[in-house]
């Protein structure tokens, strides 16, 4: 699933660190010229100079030389993309970490993280691209954050064996053994963190096998590419998935994430021989047995999910696609 995307990051991601660095009374002059409207849509991404220009404002301004491990023991609930959302519906920590290093080029195709399991234990290795600029404060920020989100998913620390640094010892050390403990090693040839295997098996509390088949479909689309190769076609019927819930998946909504007047979208989908109705159930129709698929699927959910205003509307979209109803759609799939 990984793919090279545009030079850019979540926006939630972006989010995330501002509001994180406000609440730490952190200076961030850099954001003044973000619109934060356009942040508060997880699907949106933001140039990845300006996160750097954010990173690397906090650093000649920060007077707390620990601000990383700071800002990565915060979560901001308000500020959850894609991803953090895919995470926590997963049923264990294994899946959840599973999913995590596959699409960490959701948050930031700089970052990446790696899982290996050896002889009872668990390293997870986290690289950040040097070439990129990013300061040493933003190792420490992804390196605390992934063991603050492991805590508040399962409700459980994750001790560890170690925690493997590439750089020197740092003057705040002990700021470093409040939050990985005192098995630390500087000058080490990756960035790890070790643990026992069996922590692998704890439940993820918020765990929700529809929802979570409902954000990995709409991950797959966010990691496509919507270069110029991409017809109009294909692109409204992503914005289209990204917006099913709760009938947001309107024409006004397309043209503005298009940046396309309503005649422009009309004309062009004529040009391709389509139209937006003719889209929308395609997506509908494409969704609908996915969610099905789910364990003990709620029709009530799946009508919401895809944007229908009532659970008939519903059944009569669904026998008119598969000549069937969801039920005997179903029995079919268990026979």
């Amino acid at each position: 699933m990984m793919v090279n995307l545009p030079e850019t990051v979540s926006a939630s991601s972006f989010l995330d660190l501002s509001d994180t660095c406000k609440a730490l009374g952190i200076v961030c002059s850099s954001l003044n010229d973000v619109d934060r409207d356009e942040l508060l849509n997880p699907e949106n991404r933001v140039n990845e100079t300006t996160l750097l220009t954010l990173w690397n404002d906090m650093d000649r301004h920060s007077k707390i030389p620990h601000y990383g491990l700071l800002v990565g023991q915060q979560i901001n609930p308000s500020a959850k993309g894609l991803l953090a959302s895919w995470v926590s519906q997963c049923g264990t920590l294994k899946e959840a970490f599973d999913v995590f290093q596959k699409n960490t080029s959701l948050m930031n195709p700089s970052e990446k993280w790696e899982m290996k399991q050896k002889k009872g234990t668990v390293t997870l290795t986290f690289t950040l691209q040097k070439s990129k600029g990013y300061p040493l404060a933003a190792i420490e920020r992804s390196m605390s954050a992934l063991l603050t989100w492991a805590h508040g998913l399962t409700g459980q620390k994750l001790p560890l064996i170690a925690a493997k640094f590439q750089f020197n010892r740092p003057k705040y050390v002990s700021n470093y053994v409040s939050v990985f403990g005192d098995k630390l090693m500087f000058e080490s040839e990756n960035n790890e963190l070790v643990f026992v295997a069996d922590l692998l098996n704890l439940p993820i509390k918020s765990a929700n096998d529809f929802l979570k088949k409902v954000m990995q479909t709409k991950a797959d689309i966010a990691l496509k590419k919507l270069g110029d190769n991409v017809s109009l076609s294909e692109k409204v019927k992503d914005l289209i998935l990204i917006n099913l819930p709760h009938q947001k998946a309107t024409i006004e909504v397309l043209s503005n994430g298009l940046f396309m007047s309503r005649q422009s979208i009309y004309r062009k989908l004529k040009e391709e021989g389509t139209d937006f109705k003719t889209l929308l159930n395609e997506v509908r129709k494409t969704l609908a047995v996915n969610l099905l698929n789910a364990d003990n699927p709620s029709m009530t959910s799946i009508s919401i999910e895809l944007g229908f205003k009532e659970p008939g509307s519903f059944y009569k979209a669904f026998r008119r696609w598969y000549g069937m109803s969801p039920r005997d759609y179903l029995s079919e799939l268990e026979k």
